[in-house]
């Protein structure tokens, strides 16, 4: 095991490395594009980061050049499963290498801030839930939505939560706007919905 991770960690790092150069001159020029495009209709930016973070979420393969004479190692232990193997196993314990620390780090630390990140936000919204004011009854919705509009005194701007059972959570002062701030506070959070932005901002972990 810690023979195949020291092999396999310093090919590993560079090929993360390599895409981390790549996808960060790629959003680079995302990012340029748009501010290009800062005055077209709002469908063709969403358009534009859409594709961008589909290319990004999209994994890359590595090449083959990454594992070299890997194909002589895998055909070798295939005809010779001898001895051979008992020995290599019960040889001296092997330490493992800089580029390994580096990798089970790297691999820890994201995996840390992704557990992080989902359950302070799963906080957050159990918090909101739980102290949401009542259901807005009798409301008009500019745009066709299936979801509910409630207001609570934790938040201090609108909130969208949910993937499926989509909720709106306005702050109290909510009944002090006037129709036309409700109008376009109301579609701009149903343009949320609509673009499934929940699901995006989870694919963005």
């Amino acid at each position: 095991m810690i023979s195949a991770l020291n092999n396999y960690s310093p090919y590993l790092i560079n090929f993360l490395l390599i895409n981390l150069i790549q996808n960060t001159l790629f959003l680079i020029l995302i990012l340029l594009l748009l501010k290009i495009i800062r005055s077209a209709p709002a469908s063709v930016k969403f358009s534009v980061g859409f594709i961008a973070l589909i290319k990004l979420i999209i994994p890359s393969f590595l090449p083959f050049r990454f594992f070299p004479n890997q194909l002589a190692v895998i055909q070798n232990t295939v005809y010779k499963l001898s001895p051979i193997i008992v020995e290599s196993n019960s040889s001296s314990e092997q330490s493992v290498n800089v580029f390994s620390i580096v990798l089970i780090s790297w691999t820890l630390i994201s995996a840390a801030l992704i557990i992080y990140y989902i359950f302070s936000h799963a906080l957050f919204v159990k918090k909101i839930d739980k102290n949401k004011t009542r259901e807005i009854d009798n409301l008009n919705l500019p745009v066709l939505c299936k979801c509910k509009v409630f207001t609570s005194p934790v938040v201090q701007l609108p909130v969208t939560t949910g993937f499926f059972r989509k909720k709106i959570f306005m702050p109290e002062s909510w009944h002090n706007w006037d129709q036309d701030k409700k109008d376009y506070v109301l579609r701009h959070e149903i343009a949320h919905i609509n673009r499934h932005d929940s699901w995006l901002s989870l694919f963005q972990l």
